[in-house]
Order: C-alpha cells, then sequence, then structure tokens
C-alpha cells in the first residue's frame, strides 16, 4: 500500500493517520502514516512523565482531521520508506 487509493479509517493527531486499503481475501491491510513536512501540536500522554498538558491547539487539529478525513477515499504516494521494524513510511496524500 505504498502508492494507490486507501479509506482513512483512523486520526491519532494533528498529523498522523491510519490508512485502510481494499480487503482481499482478509482483513484489508492498514498503514500508520505520518504527514510529511508537517509538525502539529503534541497531545498529552500520560505515559510520558511529567507531560500532562496538550499542546496549545492539539486537541483542535486532531478534530480538524478527523472531521475531513475519517471514511474518505484518499490517493496516496510513498516519498521515504524506513526500515521495516519501525512500520512508518511517509506519504504524500
Amino acid at each position: 500500500m505504498a502508492s494507490g487509493i486507501a479509506t482513512v479509517k483512523e486520526v491519532l493527531s494533528g498529523d498522523t493517520v491510519v490508512l485502510m486499503g481494499a480487503p482481499k481475501g482478509g482483513p484489508p491491510p492498514e498503514i500508520r502514516l505520518t504527514l510529511s513536512s508537517l509538525i502539529a501540536p503534541r497531545l498529552a500522554n500520560n505515559a510520558r512523565a511529567g507531560e500532562t498538558k496538550d499542546e496549545p491547539f492539539a486537541w483542535e487539529s486532531r478534530e480538524f482531521l478527523r472531521k475531513t478525513l475519517i471514511g474518505k477515499q484518499v490517493s496516496s504516494r510513498s516519498s521515504t520508506q524506513y526500515p521495516a521494524s519501525t512500520g512508518r513510511s511517509e506519504v504524500f496524500v
């Protein structure tokens, strides 16, 4: 699913989404995608010590992407593939 058409399944933050491909005889393939050249405000992560507040507008940026993208089909093209162990790639949407 490095390039092609996918459906936005989930928005994790203002710069990270989960894309879902077409099912082919089983569950559809998924890819976690961080939008290249974009740095969104971070949501607080309770697992990190000392960080208990969201950065300004973090919630709003994620909600904007959710309302705009969830369930929509997008066309994407991979620009960079990281090592398979990280499961990350940069994709143009």
